[in-house]
């Protein structure tokens, strides 16, 4: 499901850190400046039209109006319908939500007596319907509102004037205001709105005390919870994990969590550049990509939904994409570290470099107050062993000059260096150019032992 977030909000890239919220610093990747964004181009379509509903469906409006439906489990169940006269993408929220149906917003008269209703696509039947007619159309001019932005199987997330937390229920036309307790999760598939999350997960207060709004936003899906924080900060937390882990420091948009991943995008430069990013809390494994052209992503499972316009001001088409995304929580590479002739453990990259997926920079999100792990004795030998041939290794200590680490063998998998006495108890990074996939470079943190 797709959520809060403004598409036109100032997020510091740069700042999406890993931190644990109230926990510190953890360290931070930057998504890579990229020339053409990644994925296979599809179609050409209207700006703000590709979505998808996290699991099955994605879909998007070409430029001559015909909306184009892919189901990613039946390619038999793809399928075009054309646009009803006067509809429109609706550009907030996420008119495909898991449940078999789309939404559109349609313009109904014109001047003060200008009216939306909103129209229900069910994929099933591929047959339009009016929202349970017209009770969600946005009055005149000055009046209350309540408009549709997110639609589930069973419930419709409201988008209204004085900020509450409202949904509608798409069959009856009834409204309800929803509160519930910090525990409670908005279910848009439920018979009930609102489901218990499990230990301990919570809904975190708003950002401004003063709002209607009894909770901050929050998305979840069975075993973890995103939520957004004062200031805009957008975290993630799993089932008995103790902390939240800070995933963007800013104002995320087109947030979406559905089929273990967890896509957003981040604005920067007053929508000049922008960056997304796809996030698997199994593994804590971040994906980010960014570019300087108006860029937005939504997935399917196991595929990421990327549409991106070809000049920063060309507002009359945009380029969708796909691309297809392994399993990434098995592909993250592995070290070997030996002393004394015994290896002392396996480190898991801490960041790596994805050339096979579409260039993208990968994280491997630390959990909060954890420590690099001690390996390896200081003034020895460590041996190093990669799980794939690498073309170069170099080494450094607390950020110091890199030095070339000495290959062993000729498989390129195995090399050594010496760190001297000093060395014990300080952090090593150990870089090692061709581990990552595709053939990206990979860097490992660990602090030696005395």
């Amino acid at each position: 499901m797709r959520t809060f977030g403004a598409a036109k909000r100032a997020v510091a890239v740069g700042a999406a850190a890993v931190l644990a919220i109230g926990a510190g610093a953890a360290g931070a990747v930057a998504a890579p400046v990229v020339v053409q964004p990644p994925g296979q181009p599809v179609a050409e379509v209207v700006p703000s039209s590709l979505v998808a509903d996290g699991e099955r469906y994605a879909a998007w409006i070409t430029l001559d109006r015909v909306l184009h439906v892919v189901d990613e489990r039946d390619p038999d169940g793809s399928f075009e319908i054309a646009v009803p006269e006067s509809c429109v993408e609706i550009d907030r929220g996420n008119p495909m939500a898991p449940g078999g149906q789309y939404l559109l917003t349609c313009a109904r008269g014109s001047g003060f007596e200008l009216r939306w209703n909103h129209l229900r696509l069910d994929l099933a039947t591929r047959s339009w319907h009016e929202l349970a007619a017209g009770r969600w159309d946005s009055p005149r001019i000055g009046v209350p509102w309540q408009r549709p932005q997110t639609i589930g199987s069973r419930w419709l997330e409201l988008d209204t004037s004085d900020e509450t937390t409202k949904l509608g229920d798409w069959r009856s036309g009834e409204t309800i205001d929803v509160v519930g307790e910090a525990t409670d999760a908005i279910d848009l598939g439920g018979d009930q709105p609102l489901r218990r999350m499990c230990a301990p997960l919570t809904r975190p207060l708003p950002a401004d005390s003063r709002r209607w709004m009894p909770f901050a936003p929050t998305l979840y899906d069975g075993s973890t919870a995103v939520a957004s924080h004062p200031g805009g900060r957008l975290s993630a937390q799993r089932c008995g994990e103790p902390r939240r882990t800070l995933l963007s420091d800013g104002y995320p948009d087109r947030v979406q969590l559905g089929s273990g991943l967890l896509t957003y995008t981040a604005y920067t430069n007053d929508d000049a550049d922008v960056a997304f990013f796809a996030y698997l809390p199994s593994c804590r494994v971040r994906l980010g990509w960014a570019a300087s052209f108006p860029t937005a992503a939504a997935h399917t499972a196991g595929v990421l939904w990327i549409e991106a316009r070809r000049e920063q001001n060309d507002y009359t088409r945009a380029t969708a994409r796909r691309l297809a995304l392994p399993d990434v929580c098995a592909a993250i590479p592995v070290l070997t570290v030996a002393t004394r002739g015994r290896a002392t453990g396996r480190l898991r990259a801490a960041a790596w470099q994805a050339p096979a997926w579409g260039g993208a920079e990968v994280a491997l999100l630390p959990r909060p107050g954890a420590t690099p792990p001690r390996q390896g004795h200081a003034g020895q030998a460590v041996l190093l062993r990669s799980a794939r041939a690498a073309r170069r290794v170099s080494w450094r200590v607390d950020g110091g000059r890199a030095r070339s680490a000495r290959r062993v063998g000729r498989d390129g998998r195995r090399w050594r260096f010496t760190p001297q006495r000093s060395a014990a108890g300080r952090e090593v990074t150990v870089t090692v150019a061709g581990a990552g996939a595709g053939g990206g470079s990979a860097s490992f943190h660990f602090k030696l032992g005395a």
